[in-house]
């Protein structure tokens, strides 16, 4: 059992990663970009008030005026496939993980750019294909030991 002090408050951790420790990733391994490139799927970073958190899959086509987007959660090492499952329903977004690279990705979802709710009707008859074709690239990733050190 370990204890940390952290702001006057005590902790105590049996030594496993806490699920809080969980970050949004604003890099990818440059292997995974490249994966995806080599499936088809080109990502580019969305950056939003000086940070870069979400993911653009920027040859969807669906419209000059719609994104689609997603994001990817880093688990720290030795987090557990289960608890990895566990924050990600908490969360409640639908999400998949892939255990070797301790990533989850949030499901691909259309954003339009403007107010109009049409921007984004294109979306209904490309989504399955387009998440089908995402979800598989990431299922497929498989990473590098040293991934964590290469981000993009």
């Amino acid at each position: 059992m370990l204890l940390s002090v952290n702001a006057g408050r005590a902790d105590v951790s049996d030594g496993t990663p806490r699920v809080a420790d969980a970050v949004r990733v604003s890099r990818l391994p440059g292997s995974l970009v490249e994966h995806f490139r080599g499936r088809g799927i080109v990502l580019r970073r969305e950056v939003r008030d000086g940070r870069a958190a979400e993911w653009i899959v920027d040859n969807a086509n669906i419209g000059p005026l719609c994104d689609v987007v997603t994001s990817f959660v880093r688990f720290p090492r030795g987090t557990t496939v289960a608890t990895m499952k566990n924050r990600l329903m908490a969360i409640s977004q639908p999400s998949e993980v892939n255990e070797l690279a301790r990533l989850a990705m949030f499901y691909p979802h259309a954003r339009a750019k403007t107010s109009d709710p049409r921007d984004c009707d294109a979306w209904q008859q490309k989504s399955s294909a387009i998440v089908d074709q995402v979800l598989d690239g990431f299922r497929s990733y498989q990473a590098g030991p040293d991934d964590s050190r290469d981000e993009r």
